[in-house]
């Protein structure tokens, strides 16, 4: 096996990702993220100062990709496009909250608080024509985040399909 001399970031953060499903957050050590990543502790500080770091930069690509994708999304009124990120964002969900609130509650309350903090950091960089434009985009974030945890945390009684039908039934009204 060929030892990788320079590894992305991305790996490294995925391994600290990884990692943030069995372990509490403050327990994660340089050691975990480099055994995990497979790489050298030198190659992990070529490419981060400390685990804070990492988790800095994995909150950069969640910001970048909410100001790139999901935040002109939130604005429009096209419902197909609305189904769409709805189904990706509840998988999404699934895949990441779901797993470090049943390992770690601590980690699922610090993913949580930093895609809302995110989010938030985004809403403040954009032009909004009005105050009807501004808030209705914040009561949308608000309320598919608000549904969607509901559900995962009342134990996915309800489809997938029948979360975005009831959430389809408002969401575009909000105005």
């Amino acid at each position: 096996m060929s030892e990788r001399v320079h590894p992305s970031k991305r790996e490294i953060a995925e391994a600290f990702k990884e990692l943030l499903v069995e372990k509490a957050y403050t327990d994660i050590t340089v050691t975990d993220v480099v055994k995990r990543a497979k790489v050298a502790r030198a190659s992990f500080y070529r490419n981060f100062s400390s685990t804070n770091d990492v988790m800095e930069y994995i909150k950069d690509s969640i910001y970048s990709d909410l100001k790139e994708n999901v935040l002109p999304l939130v604005m429009s009124e096209d419902e197909r496009k609305w189904r769409s990120f709805l189904f990706r964002y509840i998988y999404f969900v699934e895949d990441n909250y779901q797993r470090f609130k049943e390992k770690k509650s601590v980690n699922a309350s610090l993913i949580l608080y930093s895609i809302l903090e995110v989010a938030g950091s985004v809403a403040k960089t954009m032009t909004f024509s009005d105050i009807k434009e501004k808030y209705s985009t914040t009561a949308r974030i608000g309320a598919v985040n608000s549904v969607i945890l509901h559900w995962f945390d009342d134990g996915n009684k309800e489809t997938p399909e029948e979360i975005v039908d009831y959430l389809m039934s408002f969401i575009l009204d909000i105005k």
